[in-house]
């Protein structure tokens, strides 16, 4: 079973400020449920090109390289190892927009039998929707916090609930 993401987002925050908040890997757990930490820095910079950064979320340990970076517009990774997803892949385009940055998050993984098997006895109906509920909390974190460093004073809302995305 393949799964397939698409996340879009506006805020009222300059491309700049979003990309620094995707891409400080260190610093996402001071406004995230995820703790992360830098393995093996990037090359130049530390957060760049072939930078390893090991995860903890969902209580499981993800390990993922950035295979992609062109600061200010393309931010790549894939999966290491770890015990939630194989084939695992993620990149986040941004856009600056009359408003702040546009960003969109394509995401593509095979989960593990043991994910499945955990997000059923987490009460979810299916893998999907596991993980989409918790990745919407994730960018929802993320959006704030690119507005609460841009001094917007209008929080991105909250994203619909997924029983009234239409979503199975």
């Amino acid at each position: 079973m393949k799964d397939r993401f698409f996340h879009r987002a506006r805020v009222r925050a300059p491309v700049a400020i979003t990309w620094d908040v995707f891409t400080d890997h260190e610093r996402i757990g001071e406004f995230t449920n995820t703790d992360m930490k830098i393995v093996e820095p990037g090359r130049p910079e530390r957060n760049g090109l072939g930078c390893v950064r090991e995860m903890e979320t969902f209580g499981w340990k993800v390990v993922e390289i950035v295979n992609h970076w062109e600061p200010h517009k393309l931010f790549g990774y894939h999966i290491l190892g770890g015990t939630t997803v194989t084939h695992h892949q993620g990149i986040v385009r941004f856009f600056s927009t009359s408003e702040g940055t546009e960003w969109v998050y394509d995401m593509q993984n095979v989960p593990t039998e043991s994910s499945v098997a955990q997000a059923k006895a987490a009460g979810y109906p299916d893998w999907q929707t596991f993980l989409y509920v918790g990745f919407r909390h994730y960018m929802a974190d993320l959006e704030a916090e690119c507005e609460r460093r841009a001094g917007s004073t209008k929080i991105p809302a909250f994203p619909l609930p997924v029983s009234e995305r239409g979503l199975k």
